[in-house]
């Protein structure tokens, strides 16, 4: 079963430099963003930059609405975000990425083989005019993402989530400040389960 994967995301953004009605716009899309009309006023007002970040992990529905908008200046771009579907169970395991840091494993095995799974960025770089919009017959270079590698782990689900509850439990029931619990397979050294409490999703 798929412990950790990725899960794409829409991001908002806009070229100032276009966009005629700052303050109009910033109306319109302040109720669907759930932000401060001011707020989204000020960074549609930056007329010194091309690109502005409006809002990431947009909605589908936050999205149907701004493009129902018909908005020119507005952009929608895909962002990949780490997913951990069992949430808490496997955190101390697993560790996380950091969003902040440039997706950077933390911790766990995300930090300890952070080199092989994170891949490699791709990149497009192409001439704009005066504005910050695309020349289409300018020159284009575009680098190919690569994929980062998978793990495949020994954990079983079924024994790791009882061991887990079964932990949580003890701790619980005899007031302790926390409690670990490792489960192997006395014949291969492989890890079936592993889990501590207090843990963190």
């Amino acid at each position: 079963f798929p412990a950790v994967t990725d899960r794409q995301y829409q991001m908002l953004t806009a070229n100032p430099r276009i966009i005629s009605d700052p303050e109009g716009m910033a109306n319109s899309l302040a109720s669907i963003l759930q932000m401060e009309p001011n707020e989204l006023k000020d960074k549609l007002s930056r007329s010194d930059v091309p690109y502005m970040i409006l809002k990431k992990k947009l909605t589908d529905e936050q999205m149907d609405q701004i493009k129902a908008l018909n908005f020119v200046g507005l952009y929608f771009s895909e962002e990949t975000y780490r997913f951990y579907p069992e949430k808490e169970l496997g955190g101390q395991i697993f560790g996380y990425v950091s969003n902040a840091d440039k997706n950077k494993g933390r911790y766990g095995l995300e930090g300890y083989y952070n080199d092989i799974l994170k891949g490699r960025e791709g990149s497009l770089k192409f001439e704009t005019d005066v504005v910050g919009a695309l020349i289409p017959i300018g020159e284009k270079h575009v680098t190919e993402a690569v994929d980062g590698s998978s793990l495949v782990l020994t954990i079983d689900r079924v024994i790791q989530t009882t061991a887990c509850t079964k932990l949580k439990a003890w701790v619980a029931k005899h007031g302790a400040d926390g409690g670990s619990v490792v489960i192997m397979n006395p014949q291969t050294g492989a890890i079936i389960a592993m889990c501590s409490t207090p843990d963190f999703d």
